[in-house]
C-alpha cells in the first residue's frame, strides 16, 4: 500500500507486521520495538525541550542563550540528576545524600555542616555545640549540671581539667586537698604532709620529725582502762594507780602514786640509820625510794 495519505482504520491482524528499512522499528501484535531511536519533543517556541534515547535516557533541557541546558535527566545507569527543587510527601533512601546548602529537621545545611537558629552547630571539622556541652576537636566542656543514676567507667587525672578538683589534687598515687569532708574516712592508708582535727596537728617538725602538736593535752587510751597523757608540764600513766612526771604545779618532779618494781620485786618502805666519825642520819624509805634524811640529832630522845 503506497499513498501519500492514508484516511481510515487500519485494523491489525495477528500477521500484521509494520517495520522500516532500517529494521529498528517494528510494529506488531505484541506491541512496538525501536531499537536506537530517539525522540525530541520540542514547545512550540524551541525554548524547553524533553529528550528520550536509549543512550542519553530522558532529559527535560532548557535553551539558555543558544544552548541546551540539562535541567532534569535520568540516565541509563539510573542515575538522576535536576537543578529544580523537589517536593515530595515521603521518601526512603538506600544510598548516600549529598548537600551543599539546604534544611533539614530544624537544621541548615552550609559547607561546613549543619547549623540551627539557637546558636547549635555540628561540623566536619569536629566542632559541636549542643546546648551546654561545647566540643573543639580533642577538648570537651560541659556547662552546666550532670545528674545520672549512675555513672559507669573510670575518671583518669588527664580526664580533670581546671576547676574545684584538677589534676594535680587526684591521681593514682592520692588525693590532695586543703580539705575532705565525710561522715566516715575509711583507707589502708592515710599520707599527707599535715593532717589535722580539732586540736590537734600531725606532721614534719621543721627539723625534719614527725611529730604530733596538740592545744592542750594528747591522751592515748586503751580500752578505756589504762591511758597515757600529755600536758603542757606533765606526762602521766593511769590505770587503777597514776604515774606523772612533772608535777601539777609545775617544775621536774616524778610521782608515783604506788608501789615501784624492779625484776618482779617490789620496793621496800624502811627507816635506816647511818651514822659516820662526826654525823649520824636517818634516811626513810618508801617503796623504794628515798624520801626523806634526817639528822639523828633531830630525832627526839625518849
Amino acid at each position: 500500500m503506497i499513498g501519500n495519505v492514508i484516511v481510515g482504520r487500519l485494523l491489525a491482524s495477528t500477521e500484521l507486521q509494520i517495520t522500516n528499512e532500517g529494521n529498528n522499528f517494528s510494529l506488531d501484535e505484541n506491541g512496538a520495538v525501536l531499537t536506537n531511536a530517539s525522540f525530541t519533543l520540542n514547545t512550540n517556541n524551541e525554548r524547553n525541550q524533553i529528550v528520550l534515547n536509549p543512550e542519553d535516557g530522558i532529559k527535560i533541557r532548557q535553551k539558555i542563550g543558544s544552548n541546551w541546558v540539562d535541567k532534569f535527566y535520568v540516565d541509563s545507569s539510573g542515575n538522576v540528576v535536576f537543578s529544580g527543587n523537589l517536593s515530595g510527601a515521603t521518601g526512603t533512601f538506600t544510598g548516600t545524600i549529598s548537600a551543599a546548602v539546604g534544611n533539614i529537621g530544624g537544621w541548615t545545611i552550609n559547607s561546613r555542616g549543619l547549623k540551627d537558629t539557637r546558636g547549635n552547630y555540628i561540623y566536619s571539622d569536629g566542632n559541636i555545640r549542643l546546648g551546654a556541652l561545647y566540643i573543639n576537636g580533642n577538648t570537651a566542656i560541659f556547662s552546666g549540671k550532670i545528674y545520672a543514676d549512675n555513672l559507669k567507667g573510670e575518671i583518669g587525672t588527664t580526664q580533670v581539667a581546671d576547676g574545684a578538683i584538677t589534676n594535680d589534687k587526684v591521681s593514682a598515687a592520692g588525693i590532695s586537698a586543703d580539705k575532705i569532708t565525710a561522715g566516715t574516712l575509711s583507707a589502708d592508708r592515710i599520707y599527707g604532709g599535715t593532717i589535722r582535727w580539732p586540736g590537734v596537728t600531725m606532721g614534719i617538725s621543721s627539723l625534719g620529725y614527725s611529730e604530733i602538736r596538740a592545744e592542750k593535752y594528747l591522751n592515748l587510751l586503751v580500752r578505756d582502762l589504762s591511758s597515757i597523757g600529755l600536758q603542757a608540764n606533765r606526762i602521766y600513766l593511769t590505770n587503777d594507780k597514776e604515774i606523772f612526771i612533772g608535777s601539777k604545779a609545775g617544775g621536774t618532779d616524778i610521782t608515783f602514786n604506788g608501789a615501784l618494781y624492779t625484776n618482779g620485786q617490789q620496793g621496800i618502805s624502811r627507816v635506816v640509820s647511818t651514822s659516820t666519825l662526826t654525823d649520824q642520819q636517818i634516811l626513810n624509805f618508801t617503796n623504794g625510794i628515798l624520801t626523806s634524811v634526817t639528822p639523828a640529832s633531830a630525832i627526839p630522845v625518849p
